[in-house]
Formats: structure tokens, sequence, C-alpha cells
């Protein structure tokens, strides 16, 4: 039985070692949750910013406008001529938009957390099965360890 033992605490440590790297591996999709950016459009100073059909905006038109990013991949663009004082007040006014996407966010990052827990519980728990199955077919042919004699 003393390799059963050995192969049975080599799975542990295996199990370990796989449960470390998945995770380093997968970090980013944890810390960093990939939802779909939000962009928003302040036309002139006075005015509500409205959000843009487009999350992603032309390269040409980005350049001429000022880009202002909030938590949450919310994303405010506001004209260059647009004083800093309505720019900051539609900032506050979006804020609100950017803390509503917590959950959403935390929803990915769970889906994330969940799927890791799958590739490492299947993973490990496939070579679990296999080696009982050796062990199985191993006891199967007769193979018994020698047990020490006293």
């Amino acid at each position: 039985m003393t390799i059963w033992k050995g192969m049975f605490r080599l799975w542990v440590l295996a199990t370990a070692l796989w449960t470390i790297f998945v995770t380093i591996l997968s970090w980013g999709m944890i810390s960093n949750p990939s939802i779909p950016r939000h962009a928003y459009f302040l036309k002139e100073a006075g005015s509500t910013p409205y959000q843009l059909a487009d999350a992603y905006p032309s390269y040409s038109w980005i350049q001429t406008q000022r880009e202002i990013a909030l938590p949450n991949w919310v994303i405010l663009y506001a004209p260059r001529d647009v004083p800093d004082q309505a720019v900051t007040s539609a900032r506050e006014a979006l804020r609100q938009a950017s803390d509503d996407r917590t959950g959403e966010a935390w929803g990915e990052r769970m889906e994330a957390i969940v799927f890791v827990l799958a590739v490492i519980a299947g993973a490990s728990g496939a070579v679990l099965a296999i080696g009982f199955a050796v062990r199985w077919v191993v006891k199967g042919f007769g193979f018994q360890s020698k047990k020490p004699t006293q």
C-alpha cells in the first residue's frame, strides 16, 4: 500500500501546483473583468451627456475630443473648448452610471472564478479517477503489496 499512498500524495502535490498555476494564469480575468465599455458625449457646456451608440468611436473623432475615463469602463468625451467646470459637473453626473456597473463587474468576476474552479476541479478529478482506475486494474491482476513481517 505504500506505492498507493505515495501516488495519492503525488496527486495532492500536483493538484496544489495546478491550482497555483491556473490561478496565476487567470488572475487577469478575475481582477479586471471584461465588461463592455459605455461611452458618453458632452456636446456643450450645460447639456446632459448622452450615451454614444458606438462605444468605440473613430480615431480621428477622438483626436478632436477630450477623453475622461471613469471607473468600470465608462468614458466621457467632450469637445476641447468645453470649460473644465462643465466637464467636472458632467463627470459627477456620470459617476452614478459608473457605480451602477459595479454589479455587472462582479457578475463577470464570479463567472471567471467559477470557470477557474471548474478547470481546477475537472483536471484534478480526472487525474484522480484515472489513478483509481489504474489501481483497480492492477489489483485485478492479483498484485498485492507485501505487509511487513514482525
